[in-house]
């Protein structure tokens, strides 16, 4: 009559030797500066409407931190993620780990960071920079693939640029634009991208191409934040807005309010029939099932969601 489950997001072993620091087990793992879009976190990105991106659950890896005086530093990183294209999803498979070496200087107010990696078979190379320009902090991720299968796939990259403005003691403003020459131009044709093996294991979220985002944070009191976001596909002209409040309960909980609104336009309502093949009487497949359920929007697809949340730290 009663189940009790659990889990374990992070259990890791590390220490330090000398300039080395190491950790084996399960640990969070994320590269690059990009906040809304974030190409070079390959490992266990987060999806856009993850309510929760505060905290990140760990991955299976070793890794190892070389540090070279303050400024600089290398990162050799080895991880599991388990594929969910396998037919056996507790199965161990080869095409889900990541090795990666990331490499990191600092020089004044600058950050660059460089990455190699081999991501689930694809050759990935990386880079990462962030400086500032007055008030405004600048920061912006690069990475470039090629597919372990170039039979099948096209190189690609994506990229990220953004900027970080502290208007007033209470207000803080972060803008990015986004693009990845691997998504889709069509609308019709975005279904058919999120089959691809890289959305169905999570890697990638956004179909289209062309991004925009804005986020507003303001301290309305010294215990209440109220915060904003719109993230348009600037292809179709979707978006999806993100409104959220922050209270402080006291000092050790919040309470967090929120939700994701679609805006777009929305898809057709067929009826069942228009899903039939006229000729042979099966479901449609692959292009004719796109048109045939009419998808005219990206983020006209998304469903509007509301959220509360309690957060306790002890």
């Amino acid at each position: 009559a009663m189940q009790l489950q659990g889990r374990t997001d992070r259990l890791s072993a590390s220490g330090d030797v000398g300039l080395l620091s190491w950790a084996v087990g399960r640990q969070p793992i994320t590269l690059g500066h990009g906040l809304a879009f974030t190409p070079m976190d390959l490992v266990n990105p987060f999806f856009l409407t993850t309510v929760d991106q505060e905290y990140k659950p760990g991955v299976d890896s070793i890794t190892a931190d070389l540090f070279f005086g303050t400024a600089s530093k290398m990162s050799i990183i080895g991880a599991y993620t388990n594929d969910v294209l396998l037919v056996d999803a507790d199965a161990w498979g080869v095409d889900g780990m990541v090795y990666a070496l990331y490499a990191q200087h600092t020089f004044g107010r600058h950050d660059v960071g460089l990455l190699l990696g081999e991501v689930r078979g694809d050759d990935v190379l990386g880079l990462t920079v962030a400086t500032y320009a007055g008030p405004v902090g600048i920061h912006g991720d690069l990475t470039y693939t090629l597919p372990a299968d170039s039979d099948a796939e096209d190189p690609f990259f994506r990229g990220v640029l953004g900027g970080m403005w502290t208007a007033t003691d209470d207000l803080t403003v972060t803008a990015e634009v986004y693009h990845q020459s691997l998504g889709a131009a069509d609308p019709a044709a975005y279904l058919t991208q999120l089959e691809g093996a890289r959305y169905q294991r999570g890697e990638l979220w956004l179909v289209g191409t062309t991004y925009a985002s804005v986020n507003f944070t303001h301290q309305l009191t010294p215990l209440v934040m109220a915060n904003a976001s719109w993230i348009g596909n600037l292809q179709d002209g979707s978006a999806l807005l993100a409104p959220g409040v922050t209270v402080s309960v006291s000092d050790e909980v919040q309470l967090v309010m929120g939700g994701f609104v679609g805006l777009g336009e929305r898809p057709d309502e067929p009826d069942a029939i228009d899903l039939l093949d006229p000729d042979t009487g099966f479901p449609l497949q692959g292009e004719a099932l796109n048109t045939a359920l009419g998808v005219n929007s990206e983020f006209g697809m998304y469903p509007s969601s509301a959220y509360v949340q309690m957060k306790a730290y002890f």
